[in-house]
């Protein structure tokens, strides 16, 4: 059984996590952290939309509906990256390793030989 996307299921994971204690940490907090704390796991997208010059799309929207427009995609980002990840470090093991059989291989055929 192949375990393609365990990368990108576990780069998910980690981001869900960090925007479930940001969350909790600003359900505690003043009005100054709750923002900072809602605001920091959105960071990664709305630099993306900003360097894209779409920032101003996010002016005057909920923070219930900045996450609800920017978490799925990025989430599906973090997966995909964490699957093309994954099998380009399963395909540069794979090609280590049959370089280093081969190697082994031609060592041992220069052994036989008188």
């Amino acid at each position: 059984m192949r375990r393609r996307g365990l990368l990108g299921f576990g780069l998910c994971m980690l981001y869900a996590a960090l925007v479930a204690s940001c969350v909790w940490m600003a359900l505690g907090a003043d009005e100054k952290g709750r923002f900072v704390f809602l605001q920091l796991p959105l960071t990664p997208q709305m630099l993306a939309l900003e360097a894209l010059g779409v920032d101003h799309a996010l002016h005057g929207l909920s923070w219930v509906a900045s996450y609800l427009l920017l978490v799925p995609p990025f989430l599906l980002l973090l997966y995909l990256m964490g699957c093309a990840l994954q099998a380009l470090g399963q395909c540069t093991i794979m090609r280590l390793v049959h370089a280093v059989r081969g190697s082994a291989a031609k060592q041992s055929r220069g052994r036989l030989q008188p």
